[in-house]
Formats: C-alpha cells, sequence, structure tokens
C-alpha cells in the first residue's frame, strides 16, 4: 500500500475498511500500520490524535519514526519523544530505511552515526516478503543473491540528493569514513543497483574508485551495464588493473564473453594511447632544445635594439629611443 497524500484521504480510507482501532490495522504480514508507511506531517499528526502510538514496533521492532521518509514528519514525532535511535532486531536503524536530503542532517544533529552497519542478517532465513527483505529490495538489492548481509544505510538510498548530502556531511564532519563496504570488502561502487549519477557523485567526493574487494577485483569487474562501465572510466578507474588470477578486467569480460563490455574497455585503452601520442607529438613540435632557447633569446635581443637598414624597420626599443629624442629637440 502507498502512503496517504492528505487527511481527507485518511478518512476515506478508515471508513472504507471500517477501522476502528489503527494500532491493531496492518497493512501486511509484518505488523505494519498506517503508522509505519511514510506519511506526510498533517497524516501522521491526525493518526496520532486518533490514538495512534508512537513506538508501535513492527514484526522486525522497527518504529514509525524509522521508515519515515520526510523530515517534517521525524521532527514531529521526535517532539512527541519518538526514539530516533532505536534498531531492530537486526540492527538496521533510522538511516538504512529511504530518507529525503534534509532529513540526514536532522538526524545527524542529534546523535545518529550515519555510517552504522546493521548486524549480519540471513536472508534466505525469511521468505522474500519479510520486512527485512523487503527493506533490501526496495534498496535495490537482492536479498538472495548473497548468504548474509551487513551494510551501513548509504547503501540502501536512492535518492540522488540524499546521497550527496549524506557525503557532504561526510566530509566536514567525519571524513575518516570513506570507502564503506560490505562484508565481501565491496563498496557501493560495485552493487547492480548503482546508476551512473551515482557513480559520478561518489567520485565527485573523494571515494576511491580503485576499491578492490576479497577476490581482488575493482567495480570493472563485475559490472554489465555499459553506461555504468563507461561512468567508471571517466572517473578515472583503473582499466590496466589485473586482479588476483592476472586478468584486466578486459580480458575477463572476453573470456565471460561479455561482449559489449570487452569492446568498450578495448576502445577505451586504444582512445587513451591516441590521445597520449598526440599529447606528445604536440609537446615535440612546441619543444625548443635549451641550446636552441637560448640562441632564440639572444636573436629577439638583437632585433629588439636593431637599428633600420634596407630590409628592416628597426626594432621596438630603437623606435622607443627614437620617440623620446624627438620630443626631446622639439
Amino acid at each position: 500500500m502507498v502512503s496517504l497524500r492528505n487527511v481527507n484521504e485518511l478518512y476515506e480510507y478508515l471508513s472504507r475498511k471500517n477501522i476502528h482501532n489503527i494500532n491493531k490495522h496492518y497493512v501486511d504480514n509484518n505488523l505494519n500500520t498506517l503508522l509505519h508507511l511514510p506519511q506526510r506531517k498533517d497524516v501522521m499528526k491526525e493518526l496520532i490524535k486518533i490514538g495512534g502510538e508512537k513506538d508501535l514496533e513492527n514484526v522486525s521492532g522497527a518504529t514509525p519514526v524509522m521508515k519515515q521518509y520526510h523530515c517534517e514528519t521525524i521532527q514531529y514525532l521526535f517532539t512527541l519523544g519518538a526514539r530516533i535511535d532505536t534498531k531492530d532486531i537486526f540492527g538496521f536503524g533510522i538511516f538504512h530505511w529511504p530518507k529525503e536530503a534534509k532529513s540526514l542532517r536532522y538526524i545527524y544533529e542529534r546523535g545518529i552515526n550515519l555510517c552504522d552497519y546493521s548486524t549480519i542478517y540471513f536472508p534466505k532465513h525469511y521468505i522474500y516478503t519479510f520486512e527485512t527483505n523487503t527493506l533490501l529490495i526496495r534498496g535495490g538489492f537482492d536479498p538472495y543473491n548473497e548468504s548474509c548481509f551487513s551494510l551501513p544505510g548509504i547503501f540502501l538510498q536512492r535518492n540522488l540528493g540524499t546521497i550527496e548530502e549524506y557525503f557532504i556531511l561526510r566530509n566536514q564532519y567525519f571524513p575518516q569514513y570513506k570507502d564503506l563496504n560490505d562484508m565481501c570488502h565491496e563498496s557501493y561502487l560495485f552493487k547492480v543497483s548503482i546508476t551512473p549519477e551515482i557513480i559520478r557523485i561518489y567520485h565527485k567526493y573523494g571515494e576511491n574508485m580503485n576499491h578492490i574487494n576479497f577476490f581482488g577485483n575493482n567495480a570493472l569487474y563485475v559490472h554489465h551495464d555499459i553506461e555504468n562501465v563507461r561512468a567508471l572510466l571517466e572517473c578515472g578507474i583503473d582499466y590496466k588493473y589485473k586482479n588476483d588470477k592476472g586478468m584486466t578486467a578486459g580480458e575477463f569480460h572476453r573470456e565471460k564473453k561479455n561482449k559489449d563490455i570487452y569492446i568498450l574497455l578495448q576502445r577505451w585503452e586504444k582512445c587513451i594511447i591516441i590521445q597520449k601520442r598526440f599529447r606528445i607529438w604536440r609537446f615535440k613540435i612546441n619543444l625548443i632544445s635549451p641550446k636552441n632557447y637560448k640562441i632564440k633569446q639572444s636573436l629577439l635581443l638583437e632585433i629588439m635594439y636593431a637599428p633600420p637598414n634596407q630590409v628592416f624597420k628597426g626594432g621596438i626599443e630603437y623606435h622607443k629611443a627614437k620617440e623620446e629624442f624627438q620630443l626631446l629637440i622639439g
């Protein structure tokens, strides 16, 4: 179910469903109520007014304030005494759920560590509709792709403004927390949910484009989306790097039959070689050796002071001196 747009829609929903106790009305099998859905401030105020419990827990122990997206709603619940430092049974905190950009500074200034990891979670122990698996899916992860997860909240954020705001705060207040990675020693640059825009934000704020995972690979080895690969190359990732098996990313993709990626990497390397040789050529044709440079400087000096003759009208210093002389005799 989607969040309610306004108070009128809330009462229409309550009337249609014949709901008398919103704390006992569950919108899914995870014991989520209307309070747990991301709501706007006016809707949340009305839910609290008609008896909603601000600290109501769902199946994993997540409370309404943890799951809110809008900063104003978080502020409202916080003023009512809701704890924003609460974590669920798997250690997922308020920043693991999607947040709008301006929410980050607010929760950080109230003591939330934006780099906190969840505890180790085994998604295969639960069905895909379970609360935490749903959280991972909405964050762009396949919960069954890995046997276990332990990750920071920034990995689950999809809003570009929120991601950029995180890095602004990181560089300002906790610059030591760079290149956060998961249990496979992979940063978010390795994940399939990455986009070219997110890659450029990571690069802009100084993340390591050449981060290496436990298998000795950088992010070029794991991506099959050609736009992501192009963005990584544009941001300076090392396409010549060799992994633990002595293979470059190009050789790796050729072996895996990833034709488009292999061709792109091959063309990129050729373009870099052409550009480098062009720069060398431009340098050489404009280069004056030290010996010739001295000769050139001496020649220029002679030209500056040279008197006029039949083929040359004289140097600039000669003409300046002539003008001064004419002024004096005038």
